[in-house]
């Protein structure tokens, strides 16, 4: 095996010299994907699954304005269900006005391609795209969407309100 001197005196093999090359080299990357490599099958048992350092996208809160609340908490901000800033521990939500209308575009969009495009055409293709496209836009609307502050009053207000909603929808279903 081959040796080479190092800085301060002693010697190390060639392969240890590029092991360390390879450590640097990778140290100074700033992400680690989890698709950076597959380990080989025979020994996909003994290692531990691929992690990263990329971190998720976060949206800021309207009371301190630091990016703390995460996708699915503002997909789930409701007023009867805010969203909890880890910073400030302020609440927000989205207007169920906006909620609402996000999820019946996209319902009205692929029921529109359906009816008037799908249907004349004998063919399922404009209906798939046309769920893609309200699937991406549902997800776009919901990442623009605005996030707007609330108290702990106003969230008891409206659960009582929704409580009182459920009852007369109960209510109305065992009338019938």
């Amino acid at each position: 095996m081959e040796r080479t001197s190092n800085l301060l005196g002693g010697t190390e093999s060639c392969s240890a010299t590029l092991l360390k090359e390879q450590r640097r080299c990778i140290a100074n990357w700033r992400l680690t994907f989890p698709s950076s490599g597959r380990p080989p099958a025979s020994f996909a048992c003994f290692r531990p699954p691929l992690t990263s350092n990329v971190s998720r996208h976060m949206y800021q809160c309207p009371t301190c304005h630091e990016s703390t609340i995460s996708g699915w908490q503002k997909w789930g901000a409701h007023t009867t269900h805010p969203a909890r800033c880890s910073s400030c521990s302020s609440l927000s939500f989205v207007p169920t006005v906006t909620s609402s209308g996000i999820l019946s575009a996209s319902v009205a969009l692929i029921a529109f391609v359906g009816i008037f495009i799908g249907v004349p055409l004998h063919s399922p293709t404009p209906v798939l795209l046309a769920i893609i496209g309200a699937l991406f836009f549902y997800i776009w609307r919901w990442h623009v969407a605005v996030l707007l502050p609330t108290n702990s009053e106003l969230v008891a207000s409206a659960r009582r309100s929704n409580r009182l909603l459920n009852l007369l929808v109960l209510l109305g279903i065992l009338a019938e």
